[in-house]
């Protein structure tokens, strides 16, 4: 099994209302929410999308009101009989290639929530706005880990310049779209690291581009490995920016305050 197989396989005892237990239950792979701003939906908050699907579902209020005609309806749309058709300009061509249909709720003038390659149900529908942002391994399972004298790796990690490098790829003369653009690209990375790492590993997000990561392993597992598969994951959203991702490797602990500390909790 790789390693990103036994990050994602790892125990799911983590805080149930968290972001990456709900992609989990509800085995999601691409899920989005599109927020109105001026005439023009943006998205606010997604798993799953690559960084130019990210920009490119930015669309008109014309354009979905020409389509989603009601409010607290589920709409679905196919690849087998093309009406996923309008749907396509919304994503990145690599995107557009896995896409089989996608269901699609209005909550509000506000808020539109889009599901990929599977329907949406009312539960998911009640569910997510629920959730909370980020999972939090309780210490109790920490220390478990500590008694059985499994590793403990600490390492901390930060988009900061992979980011930037996109949005002044993408965007260079819209400063205030880049700077939209770069928070949602931010909180699709973490995550995505939130959900490769769930409990009894964690994440704690230490600004609004770093993160301190404890990885729970039964044996030892290479910086060099972690670091390949890592960027293997992060380069599918962001592609050869990927690279520019910084890593620093912090050792093993197996102290409870230690690791309290690291985590940022209080």
């Amino acid at each position: 099994m790789g390693l990103l197989s036994r990050l994602s396989a790892v125990n799911l005892n983590a805080d149930k209302s968290s972001f990456d237990a709900f992609l989990k239950k509800f085995n999601i792979d691409c899920i989005f929410e599109l927020k109105y701003y001026s005439y023009y939906y943006f998205c606010s908050k997604s798993f799953g999308l690559d960084a130019d699907s990210i920009l490119q579902s930015n669309s008109s209020k014309d354009f979905w009101d020409g389509l989603i005609t009601k409010e607290h309806e589920i709409f679905n749309f196919f690849k087998a009989d093309n009406s996923i058709a309008p749907f396509l300009q919304l994503f990145s061509q690599e995107q557009r290639d896995t896409l089989e249909a996608i269901s699609i709720y209005k909550y509000s003038e506000d808020s539109i929530l889009v599901l990929c390659n599977k329907p949406l149900s009312d539960e998911i529908i009640s569910g997510y706005p629920l959730v909370k942002e980020e999972a939090h391994s309780h210490l109790s399972q920490i220390q478990a880990h500590i008694d059985q004298q499994d590793r403990l790796n600490l390492f901390s990690i930060d988009f900061t310049e992979s980011v930037e490098n996109i949005g002044e790829e993408k965007l260079k003369n819209n400063e205030s779209l880049k700077l939209e653009y770069e928070k949602v690209l931010y909180n699709e990375l973490f995550t995505r690291l939130q959900f490769y790492f769930s409990s009894p590993s964690a994440v704690a997000r230490t600004s609004k581009s770093a993160a301190n990561i404890l990885f729970i392993s039964k044996s030892e597992i290479s910086q060099d490995l972690i670091l390949s598969q890592l960027i293997k994951l992060f380069s599918k959203v962001t592609g050869a920016s990927a690279e520019l991702i910084s890593f620093n490797f912090l050792g093993q602990s197996h102290s409870i305050t230690e690791i309290k500390e690291f985590l940022k909790v209080i």
